[in-house]
C-alpha cells in the first residue's frame, strides 16, 4: 500500500511500495530529518555535559564548606596566661606541655597532639632529650626543664626537636582554626612560621646536632616571649656550623 501524499512530501521522496528492492521497513529519509535528528543528538550531549557539570561544582563546593570552619570565629588565640611563677601556674591549673615549651591552661593545650609529640622524639622510648648546655653533658627530664620556667636559664635541644615542634605546631594552628583548642599568640604570628621555614632550609646542619635553646615561658603573648623564644645559637662548636637566623646567643 502506497504512502499517503502528505507523508510522501514530508519524506521528500516517493516510495513505490511494490518496488521489490526496498522493503516496507526501510524509509529514506532526507537531508533536513537528518539534520533535525543531529542537532537533537547534539543538544542531548550538551544538556548532558552542562547537568555534569553543574553537580561537580556542587559536589566540590560541598567539599569545600565541609572543611571550612562553621563559624570563623572559632579560631581561638589566646596569650593563655599561666602567671608569673610555676607555683602561680599550677594554682591556675597549668601544666608543662612540652611541644610549646611553656606552661599553659587546658583550653590551650590539646591532649592528642601533645603526647604524640612526646613520644616522638630521639631518647629512650621515644622521649626528646633536653640539656642543660650545648655541650650535652648535663641531661635534664622534662620535669627538671618545667621547674626553670620564669627564670633565666636556658634548655637546649637537637635541631630535630625544633623540626618537629614546628610540624606539630602546624598540626595546632589547623585544629585552632577547627575551634578545637586555643592557639598561643606567640606561635600565632607569620614570623613564627618564616622562622620555622628558615629553619628547616639549613639542611647541612645535623638533626641531633644540639643548636637551639629556649627559656621555659608562663605568658604565651608575642610580646612577652620575644627574650626567651625558641632560636638557634650563632656559634662554632667542634667545628660544626651551628644554625643561624640572624639571631645572636644570649
Amino acid at each position: 500500500m502506497a504512502l499517503p501524499e502528505d507523508a510522501q512530501a514530508l519524506l521528500g521522496k516517493e516510495i513505490d511500495s511494490n518496488d521489490p528492492g526496498l522493503p516496507d521497513r526501510h524509509i529514506t529519509c532526507s537531508r533536513s530529518t537528518y539534520s533535525t535528528a543531529a542537532c537533537i543528538v547534539v543538544a542531548a550531549i550538551a544538556g548532558s555535559i552542562a547537568a555534569v557539570i553543574v553537580v561537580v561544582f556542587i559536589v566540590s563546593l560541598t567539599y569545600a564548606l565541609r572543611w571550612q570552619p562553621a563559624h570563623p570565629e572559632a579560631f581561638c588565640v589566646s596569650d593563655c596566661y599561666c602567671g608569673t611563677t610555676v607555683q602561680e601556674a599550677r594554682s591556675l591549673h597549668c601544666v608543662y606541655d612540652e611541644v610549646a615549651a611553656a606552661f599553659l591552661p587546658p583550653h590551650c593545650i590539646d591532649i592528642e597532639l601533645s603526647t604524640e609529640f612526646k613520644n616522638a622524639g630521639n631518647g629512650p622510648n621515644g622521649t626528646w632529650n633536653y640539656y642543660g648546655s650545648p655541650d650535652s653533658l648535663q641531661t635534664i627530664t622534662p620535669t627538671e626543664a618545667a621547674e626553670l620556667a620564669g627564670t633565666h636559664q636556658l634548655v637546649w635541644v637537637t635541631r630535630q626537636w625544633h623540626i618537629m615542634h614546628c610540624a606539630y605546631y602546624w598540626q595546632k594552628e589547623r585544629k585552632a582554626r577547627a575551634g578545637k583548642v586555643c592557639l598561643e599568640t606567640r606561635f600565632a604570628s607569620e614570623g613564627h612560621v618564616s622562622h620555622c621555614l628558615r629553619l628547616m632550609s639549613w639542611m647541612e646542619i645535623p638533626l641531633n646536632q644540639i643548636v637551639t635553646h629556649f627559656g621555659v615561658v608562663l605568658n604565651s603573648s608575642l610580646e612577652e616571649n620575644e627574650k626567651a623564644d625558641m632560636r638557634p645559637a650563632a656559634v662554632l662548636r667542634e667545628g660544626k656550623m651551628a644554625e643561624a637566623f640572624g639571631v645572636a646567643d644570649s
